[in-house]
């Protein structure tokens, strides 16, 4: 890859450069259906298809899950088909995108059935605050008003770079960076060409502190949540929050009594004592099925038995749904 890459932008020419616009942040994936995000996901699908067997809901041999994204890169049907003033826009990362889980199980199609209105996917893989905020602009940009605006805030640690405008025809005139903690390398497409170059040669303080230890996206937090919350109310547009950040980070109660998940009585009281001992082995076996078939996505990344943390999944049905349940009463309430 070439050592420098040129931003394609004439930095003599400030009027045209501060006139440019935004564009859609979606998952980059346009007017295509796909049956796995990436060829990871895939892998590890039949991996685990192997190690867990048919009681899994997810397993190989039964209902498929199919990715379609729209003429603008969303989960979601055409543009073409919408009707954004009679529906709810709901906005995020891969949680409301709904990876490893069926259309039917995302955040909007619950959500969806809780207001009434058809619910809009605008989730985006490995978004980030930035992304959600740049894709909340854009919608107000391009429609004048909607029924509602729920968003999933992303985990505050990760960090959009834009480092290209690809130019004004470009399908995706401004090329950007999503980095999660822990990244070491990122992809470039650049000049008809794929390269990959480390971190630490682009982002050398994002690659140090793993973008964690960055107090800019906590300020960029409060400013996107003012500013979201002022452009609604000038609308009279219904606005719904939720932080994952909170949701990780802040354990003074499960997550099933964070949101409004309905928990079976039979495996509630067993939840409640596996979160205050951190022992998932004496959970019954049933209850057991119930959390990785209904808490879990499908895209486990390191299935070991008994150890659920190791995981590290999306979240499954129950806990869209208990999502879409949240952003509902939280809207009922203004």
């Amino acid at each position: 890859m070439p050592r420098e890459i040129k931003p394609g932008l004439d930095f003599a020419d400030p009027n045209r450069l501060e006139n440019l616009g935004i564009d859609w942040m979606g998952s980059g994936e346009i007017n295509q259906s796909l049956p796995y995000v990436n060829a990871y996901e895939e892998t590890k699908h039949k991996e685990n298809s192997t190690k867990i067997g048919l009681g899994w809901d997810y397993h190989l041999d039964k209902d498929p899950i199919e990715y379609y994204f729209n003429d603008i890169g969303f989960r979601e049907v055409d543009t073409d088909k919408q009707n954004p003033s009679r529906s709810v826009a709901v906005f995020g990362c891969s949680h409301v995108m709904g990876a490893g889980n069926h259309n039917h199980n995302t955040i909007s199609s619950y959500l969806q059935h809780y207001t009434g209105y058809k619910s809009l996917n605008y989730g985006t893989e490995g978004g980030t605050i930035t992304t959600v905020y740049n894709n909340v602009l854009k919608f107000l940009d391009t429609y004048d008003t909607c029924k509602g605006i729920a968003i999933l805030w992303p985990s505050f640690h990760r960090h959009t770079s834009v480092w290209r405008y690809a130019g004004d025809n470009a399908d995706e005139r401004w090329r950007r960076h999503d980095l999660r903690p822990g990244e070491d390398k990122i992809s470039f497409h650049y000049d008809g060409n794929f390269f990959t170059r480390k971190l630490n040669e682009v982002h050398p303080i994002l690659d140090k502190s793993f973008c964690v230890d960055n107090p800019h996206n906590i300020y960029l937090i409060n400013q996107y949540r003012t500013a979201i919350k002022l452009l609604c109310k000038a609308r009279n547009i219904h606005l719904s929050e939720i932080s994952v950040s909170d949701l990780l980070y802040n354990r003074n109660l499960p997550i099933w009594d964070k949101l409004s998940i309905k928990i079976p009585g039979e495996y509630k009281a067993q939840f409640d004592r596996w979160y205050e001992i951190d022992n998932y082995s004496e959970l019954s076996e049933r209850a057991q099925w119930y959390y990785l078939n209904k808490f879990c996505a499908r895209d486990l990344i390191n299935y070991v038995p008994y150890e659920p943390l190791r995981w590290t999944s999306h979240w499954g049905s129950e806990v869209n749904r208990g999502f879409a349940k949240t952003f509902a009463d939280r809207f009922s309430a203004k």
